[in-house]
């Protein structure tokens, strides 16, 4: 075949961007990598301490299924050598929970979910030392792709430049960097979320329902990693009918599929959860109430158990509600305060920017963000209603469920593009 002398104006462009997302690739793996070396990591705490006793407890119990049942076979684990020997070279702060036995650590699966579980489960199996280092280093290098696919999101949602401008973001963005030297579900359900909308957004260009499913299946994985995003999925589902409006049968076909596909793979965990708990729930019943509970007490801030009133499982939430609407309205406005405009910096490391830097840059990013995400629609048409749904979603979910700034990471990325929208929009680049 001639060779096309024209080819390489065409050729050229993908290999370049190829190469640019390595660039970005390596930027952010290398900033992660340095904030693993020379910032001492937090120790293991709160919901950290959960998965690594699933990761540990599960794969016994899927090897010896008696163990899912007989309580005399658990008893004789002896868990707590398993657990320090795991976590010998770690600082942990058992504050204020008891070392967990055998069966705390298999409890807790039906509070946590599998995923994230598993995800350590099969690190800890398959390497004999270092493992948590080993989770840090691996979540360095997935909120690394992260980056090169808010680039690629982006730049197709907004344009080039702003595509650059919130992988830029993230890339530097501490609450990011931090999650992924801690053992929880931050860095892996912001991957998923991001990867989701790529899929939802080829499959608007291309009318392609396969990635819709498949967009279908991940957000049911994501609800097995994040509770919170449970109902994620239908808000998913009326973005993607409203970006596909002018083709209704397209958008029916599309928020059918993927509406289907997430139930399905969350129908199993369904039906371990009515086996263990006699109803139908994503999680321990109780543990989502007390969530509940915990996040609509006006005495308790939404968060602090400490401050909670003695009559805790029985507080007429509804009724105060009812009684109480103005001092729900300000409890909801610090809620959203607190989940939004504080940056996720809980042990003040303050990498890379210093403390007050990553709390200035969070303030900023909302700021603009404001701005971006109601011109969104005017820039990108009615493809912006995907990222859009998406930022809606948790920002309702956590103003009326548990709320702390750590809870929006996994919208955090969409931001960073609404952010950029906003940053045009101030230099008059309209």
């Amino acid at each position: 075949m001639a060779l096309d002398l024209a080819a390489p104006s065409r050729v050229g462009r993908p290999i370049l961007k190829r190469r640019f997302g390595w660039i970005l690739f390596a930027a952010a793996l290398l900033v992660r990598l340095a904030y693993l070396a020379l910032v001492p990591q937090p120790p293991v705490t709160f919901d950290a301490r959960k998965y690594v006793a699933v990761a540990l407890a599960a794969p016994l119990a899927i090897a010896n299924p008696a163990l899912w049942s007989d309580s005399t076979a658990r008893a004789q684990i002896d868990f707590h050598l398993l657990y320090e020997d795991l976590i010998a070279d770690e600082d942990v702060a058992w504050f204020p929970y008891a070392f967990p036995n055998y069966d705390d650590a298999l409890n807790h699966l039906y509070a946590v979910g599998p995923v994230y579980p598993a995800f350590l489960g099969a690190i800890f199996r398959l390497t004999p030392h270092w493992d948590f280092w080993v989770v840090r280093v691996l979540q360095a290098m997935l909120d690394s792709l992260t980056v090169v696919l808010i680039w690629i999101v982006m730049s197709r949602l907004i344009s080039a430049a702003g595509g650059i401008m919130a992988a830029g973001l993230w890339t530097v963005y501490g609450p990011a960097i931090y999650k992924c030297g801690e053992l929880i579900t931050e860095t892996v359900s912001i991957l998923l979320g991001v990867i989701i909308l790529w899929l939802l957004i080829r499959a608007h260009e291309r009318h392609r329902v396969g990635r819709v499913i498949v967009a279908g299946v991940l957000t049911g994985i994501l609800t097995l990693t994040k509770a919170s995003a449970s109902a994620l999925v239908v808000l998913l589902a009326v973005g993607w009918i409203l970006a596909n409006r002018r083709q209704p049968k397209w958008a029916a076909v599309g928020a059918l599929g993927m509406l289907a596909a997430s139930a399905l793979v969350v129908a199993p965990w369904f039906l371990v959860i009515h086996w263990r708990y006699g109803v139908y729930a994503i999680r321990d019943p109780s543990y989502s109430g007390g969530n509940f509970r915990q996040a609509n007490i006006v005495a308790a801030e939404g968060y602090n158990l400490d401050l909670a009133p003695d009559d805790f499982w029985t507080f007429p939430v509804w009724r105060e509600m009812k009684a109480h609407p103005s001092d729900y309205l300000l409890l909801y406005l610090r809620k959203f305060y607190r989940t939004w405009v504080r940056a996720s910096d809980e042990f003040r490391r303050g990498f890379p920017v210093g403390y007050a830097g990553t709390e200035a840059m969070q303030h900023l990013i909302v700021l603009l963000a404001v701005f971006g995400v109601f011109l969104w629609p005017t820039r990108a048409g009615p493809v912006a209603w995907l990222p859009v749904s998406f930022v809606a979603y948790f920002a309702g979910v956590h103003t009326v469920m548990h709320a702390l700034s750590r809870y929006n990471l996994v919208a955090m990325p969409m931001l960073c593009g609404a952010a950029a929208i906003g940053t045009f929009w101030v230099l008059g680049d309209n």
